[in-house]
């Protein structure tokens, strides 16, 4: 196994390597066997040197320098135990990965995982974005509906308030998904414990099924289809024009977007005849639409026609929610309209965006450098 593992190794191109697999031997007597006196002191010794050659480290060992936590239970009547599955990863991945878990049992062995980032360091999402399984939690949709009546009903609204209720709905949200999360940490610890009396592989099914990060195909224990589904970076600000302020970095997107954004510069009212004389028109018999308020009948229609699994606003609210709760954001949002149009004002929430940078074009490391080879998504 050693010497298939080294040449395999020796003719990789990458500096990257992530191994995983039983190896059959521990590194550590003490920390990973417990009921054994069986060793493979040659194994263990060719593995010693291979890792030590390629700068390879046992990431679990490495996160947790004392813990004990076996994989493997033999069948033999004395059950003996050793931490058997490991994943060993290259030196300079290690700052990348934060985590390293273990599913419950499938036979006599454990399936171990490590959760790796991918800029080197764990990514946060640029803003908060309500999880659509929310909406499926009947304590949420009571409490929300809740907020929404109140605030058809109230006869002093104003835009601040409409800003505070969705301020109200966020919050809600959050506490659900800390809820949510909690519950699911319960019952994986439940099927877990199941799973050190039963080795059922029902109960794997059942712990696959319940866990919303993995993949449906993975149901079958006997037949794991692995999908990897891969994903377009965004470049994160901060690697733009490395070696530059905050300020500095800010005031370079300001003044390059503000450029290609900038309005056409009209200074007489000449020009300005001249300027709309090239601009389409819009016919008279239609011209009254436009001046017309807005209908419930379309409101209702936005709403219905608003794409699902699209990115939310700033307040992280997704569309789903207005659809779930369309009867009240029509006559919220019907408000809302006839009140911006009367001030001539937006809520900040929606004249607030997020841009975040990914790579157009040409040689991706020019977009530390150069802000114009990235496209903002907006």
């Amino acid at each position: 196994m050693a010497s298939t593992l080294r040449s395999d190794l020796n003719s990789s191109t990458s500096t990257h390597h992530i191994l995983g697999g039983d190896w059959n031997f521990v590194e550590n007597l003490a920390l990973d066997k417990s009921n054994s006196v069986s060793d493979r002191p040659r194994l263990r010794s060719l593995m010693a040197q291979m890792l030590n050659d390629f700068n390879l480290v046992d990431i679990f060992r490495h996160l947790n320098p004392r813990k004990r936590v076996t994989t493997h239970t033999g069948v033999q009547a004395h059950k003996p135990k050793a931490r058997l599955d490991r994943i060993y990863v290259s030196v300079n991945l290690v700052s990348r990965i934060g985590r390293v878990g273990f599913l419950p049992r499938i036979s006599d062995h454990s399936i171990v995982w490590i959760g790796v980032s991918g800029d080197g360091g764990s990514r946060k999402p640029v803003y908060w974005r309500m999880p659509l399984r929310t909406l499926s939690s009947q304590y949420f949709v009571h409490d929300c509906s809740e907020l929404l009546d109140e605030f058809i009903r109230c006869e002093s609204k104003s835009i601040q308030k409409y800003e505070l209720l969705k301020f109200e709905i966020k919050r809600i949200a959050m506490l659900q998904s800390s809820l949510a999360a909690l519950q699911s940490e319960i019952e994986q610890r439940r099927i877990e414990r199941l799973h050190n009396r039963d080795n059922s592989k029902e109960l794997f099914k059942d712990f696959l099924a319940s866990s919303s990060d993995l993949d449906s195909n993975v149901l079958n224990p006997d037949r794991v289809n692995r999908r990897f589904t891969q994903y377009r970076d965004t470049i994160p600000v901060t690697s733009v024009r490395e070696g530059e302020s905050e300020e500095t970095r800010s005031s370079h997107f300001h003044n390059y977007y503000r450029n290609i954004l900038k309005r056409d510069n009209v200074d007489s009212s000449m020009e300005l005849h001249k300027y709309l004389e090239g601009l389409p028109k819009v016919e008279e018999e239609k011209f009254s639409m436009f001046e017309r308020d807005m209908s419930f009948d379309e409101i209702r229609a936005a709403i219905g026609q608003l794409k699902t699994g699209s990115a939310p606003g700033l307040d992280g609210l997704p569309t789903e929610l207005f659809q779930v709760f369309q009867d009240k954001f029509e006559v919220i949002l019907e408000w809302l309209w006839s009140e911006c149009v009367r001030q001539s004002l937006l809520p900040p929430s929606m004249r607030t965006g997020v841009v975040s940078l990914i790579y157009k074009r040409g040689d991706p490391l020019q977009c530390r450098t150069q802000i114009s080879k990235c496209s903002p998504l907006y």
